[in-house]
């Protein structure tokens, strides 16, 4: 029997093992408990990526939902994530259940829950699914997710006497989206730009170009056709799975590349030198954006795993910064003070709540173009100064598995450990609030910490050079070799 592994950024696991309708008919059902207060009340909002079978399990959702009593209103195109949050925001909806999979391979899905407001769900409510186990689906659960699999029933009817509203979804965000953009600097030269969109055959196809455009940007799309097995890459916006975007952005002399992933919660950046822009330095563009062109002020979140140079950046523009522990949750926790002015993981995840409490891919990319077309430089030479002016740093992180055994052994022995030295340098500053995390004189650091999801540790290292940063990470490594 299959069991699910649930935790604050849902569920993801491959369809043709855990990932199936029976899981997905448990995780409906439990839901289904949790939130039996909402059922005569509110709406439960369902939603799906690019991947057909991510339609069809939307369909068990949504089935096992109606089979309970709820009112659900399935979409009936495919969605980013970020969308579902910024449909939350609409008190209507009381739980937003998003199937997608996210930037893992096409034979993953997964589904992620928002709550009202569109940020994440509690932890009281993810962890009732956590460890679940897959079951039978009852006949008649079986009989209306065939009924709507087959468009016998009208995706309407599933909530034809709820008060949720039925604006097309693609409509209302980019509407408020590009107002968000335009109103943040209102006022100045905007240069046109030539921008190639790489959707990775996901889900943000069909619905960044038209902002692009609309902010004078001549847009070229790529890979925006829809493919279960998206085109035999990864939706991930990292190398070697930008390659193509390289090679577009040469055919056409543009200014710069973005790249989506599979549901629209994360981009990357090539420059009109063809050079990937490094992930940390994207929050640092957006911040001087938001600072010093839209004289914003604010709190500025980020995580212990991320580059020190947004913080060294949020220190020259006099914004107070806050580190927290690797998650999106910790994170979270930090935007319901309401002085946050920006958030960045370090996976250059971008949240400014000015607009929504989540990452959002689209959002971040409109707000670099913007930014670009301010400075009137292009990218390349914005990037090259930044990283100067900053310091440059060079940034890795890797992972070491562990058979589950040694995995609880390093868990327990971590919080002891607290060397004096290492890599000949002494640490400066010493964290155990999530793993270990050594910092030292010059800005260089690094850290250990165990996965909570696999038998897994990552390995954080970053340094002014490539050298020391690569000697930083053999001594990380042998550091957790050490304790094993």
């Amino acid at each position: 029997m299959n069991i699910v592994h649930f935790g604050s950024n849902g569920w993801h696991a491959r369809f043709d093992e855990a990932f199936t309708p029976q899981a997905l008919y448990s995780v409906a059902l439990t839901l289904a408990r949790i939130y039996e207060a909402e059922k005569t009340r509110s709406t439960i909002l369902v939603g799906y990526d690019t991947r057909s079978q991510s339609r069809m399990l939307a369909y068990v959702v949504a089935a096992t939902m109606a089979d309970q009593g709820f009112y659900v209103r399935v979409l009936n195109y495919a969605v980013t994530t970020p969308m579902i949050s910024f449909m939350m925001s609409d008190s209507s909806y009381a739980l937003g259940i998003m199937l997608s999979g996210a930037d893992y391979a096409g034979t993953y899905g997964g589904v992620v829950l928002r709550a009202r407001g569109g940020g994440l769900v509690a932890a009281n409510i993810w962890s009732q699914l956590d460890g679940l186990v897959e079951q039978a689906i009852p006949d008649e659960t079986q009989q209306l997710i065939t009924a709507l699999t087959n468009h016998e029933i009208a995706l309407e009817d599933l909530d034809h006497t709820s008060n949720a509203p039925r604006q097309d979804v693609r409509s209302l965000y980019k509407k408020e989206i590009l107002t968000f953009v335009k109103n943040m600097a209102p006022h100045g030269l905007y240069r046109p730009l030539t921008v190639v969109l790489d959707y990775m055959h996901g889900a943000t196809s069909g619905i960044a170009a038209e902002l692009f455009e609309a902010l004078g940007c001549k847009v070229i799309t790529t890979r925006q056709d829809t493919r279960d097995d998206f085109g035999g890459v990864h939706p991930c916006p990292i190398k070697p799975w930008t390659k193509h975007s390289y090679e577009v952005l040469r055919s056409v002399h543009a200014d710069v590349a973005v790249i989506y992933d599979g549901d629209g919660m994360r981009f990357s950046l090539i420059d009109n030198e063809a050079q990937q822009v490094p992930l940390h330095l994207i929050a640092p563009c957006i911040l001087d954006f938001l600072v010093r062109f839209c004289g914003e002020r604010g709190r500025v979140v980020t995580t212990q795993a991320s580059s020190v140079r947004i913080c060294r950046l949020a220190e020259r523009l006099n914004c107070e910064t806050s580190i927290v522990p690797v998650g999106y949750a910790r994170i979270a926790d930090e935007l319901t003070e309401r002085d946050v002015l920006l958030a960045s993981d370090e996976y250059a995840g971008i949240c400014v709540p000015g607009f929504g409490i989540w990452r959002d891919g689209i959002l971040g990319s409109l707000l670099v173009i913007r930014y670009l077309q301010m400075r009137n430089e292009a990218l390349h030479t914005i990037i090259a100064t930044m990283s100067s002016d900053l310091g440059n740093m060079d940034y890795i992180r890797k992972d070491l598995r562990l058979d589950p055994a040694k995995m609880q052994t390093f868990s327990t022995m971590l919080p002891g450990v607290n060397p004096a030295s290492i890599a000949q340098k002494t640490p400066c500053a010493v964290s155990h609030a999530d793993g270990l995390r050594l910092a030292f004189d010059d800005g260089s650091w690094i850290m250990l910490r165990p996965s909570r999801t696999q038998p897994t540790v990552r390995i954080y290292a970053e340094a002014p050079n490539l050298a020391e940063r690569n000697e930083l990470l053999r001594a990380a490594y042998a550091l957790a070799q050490s304790k094993l």
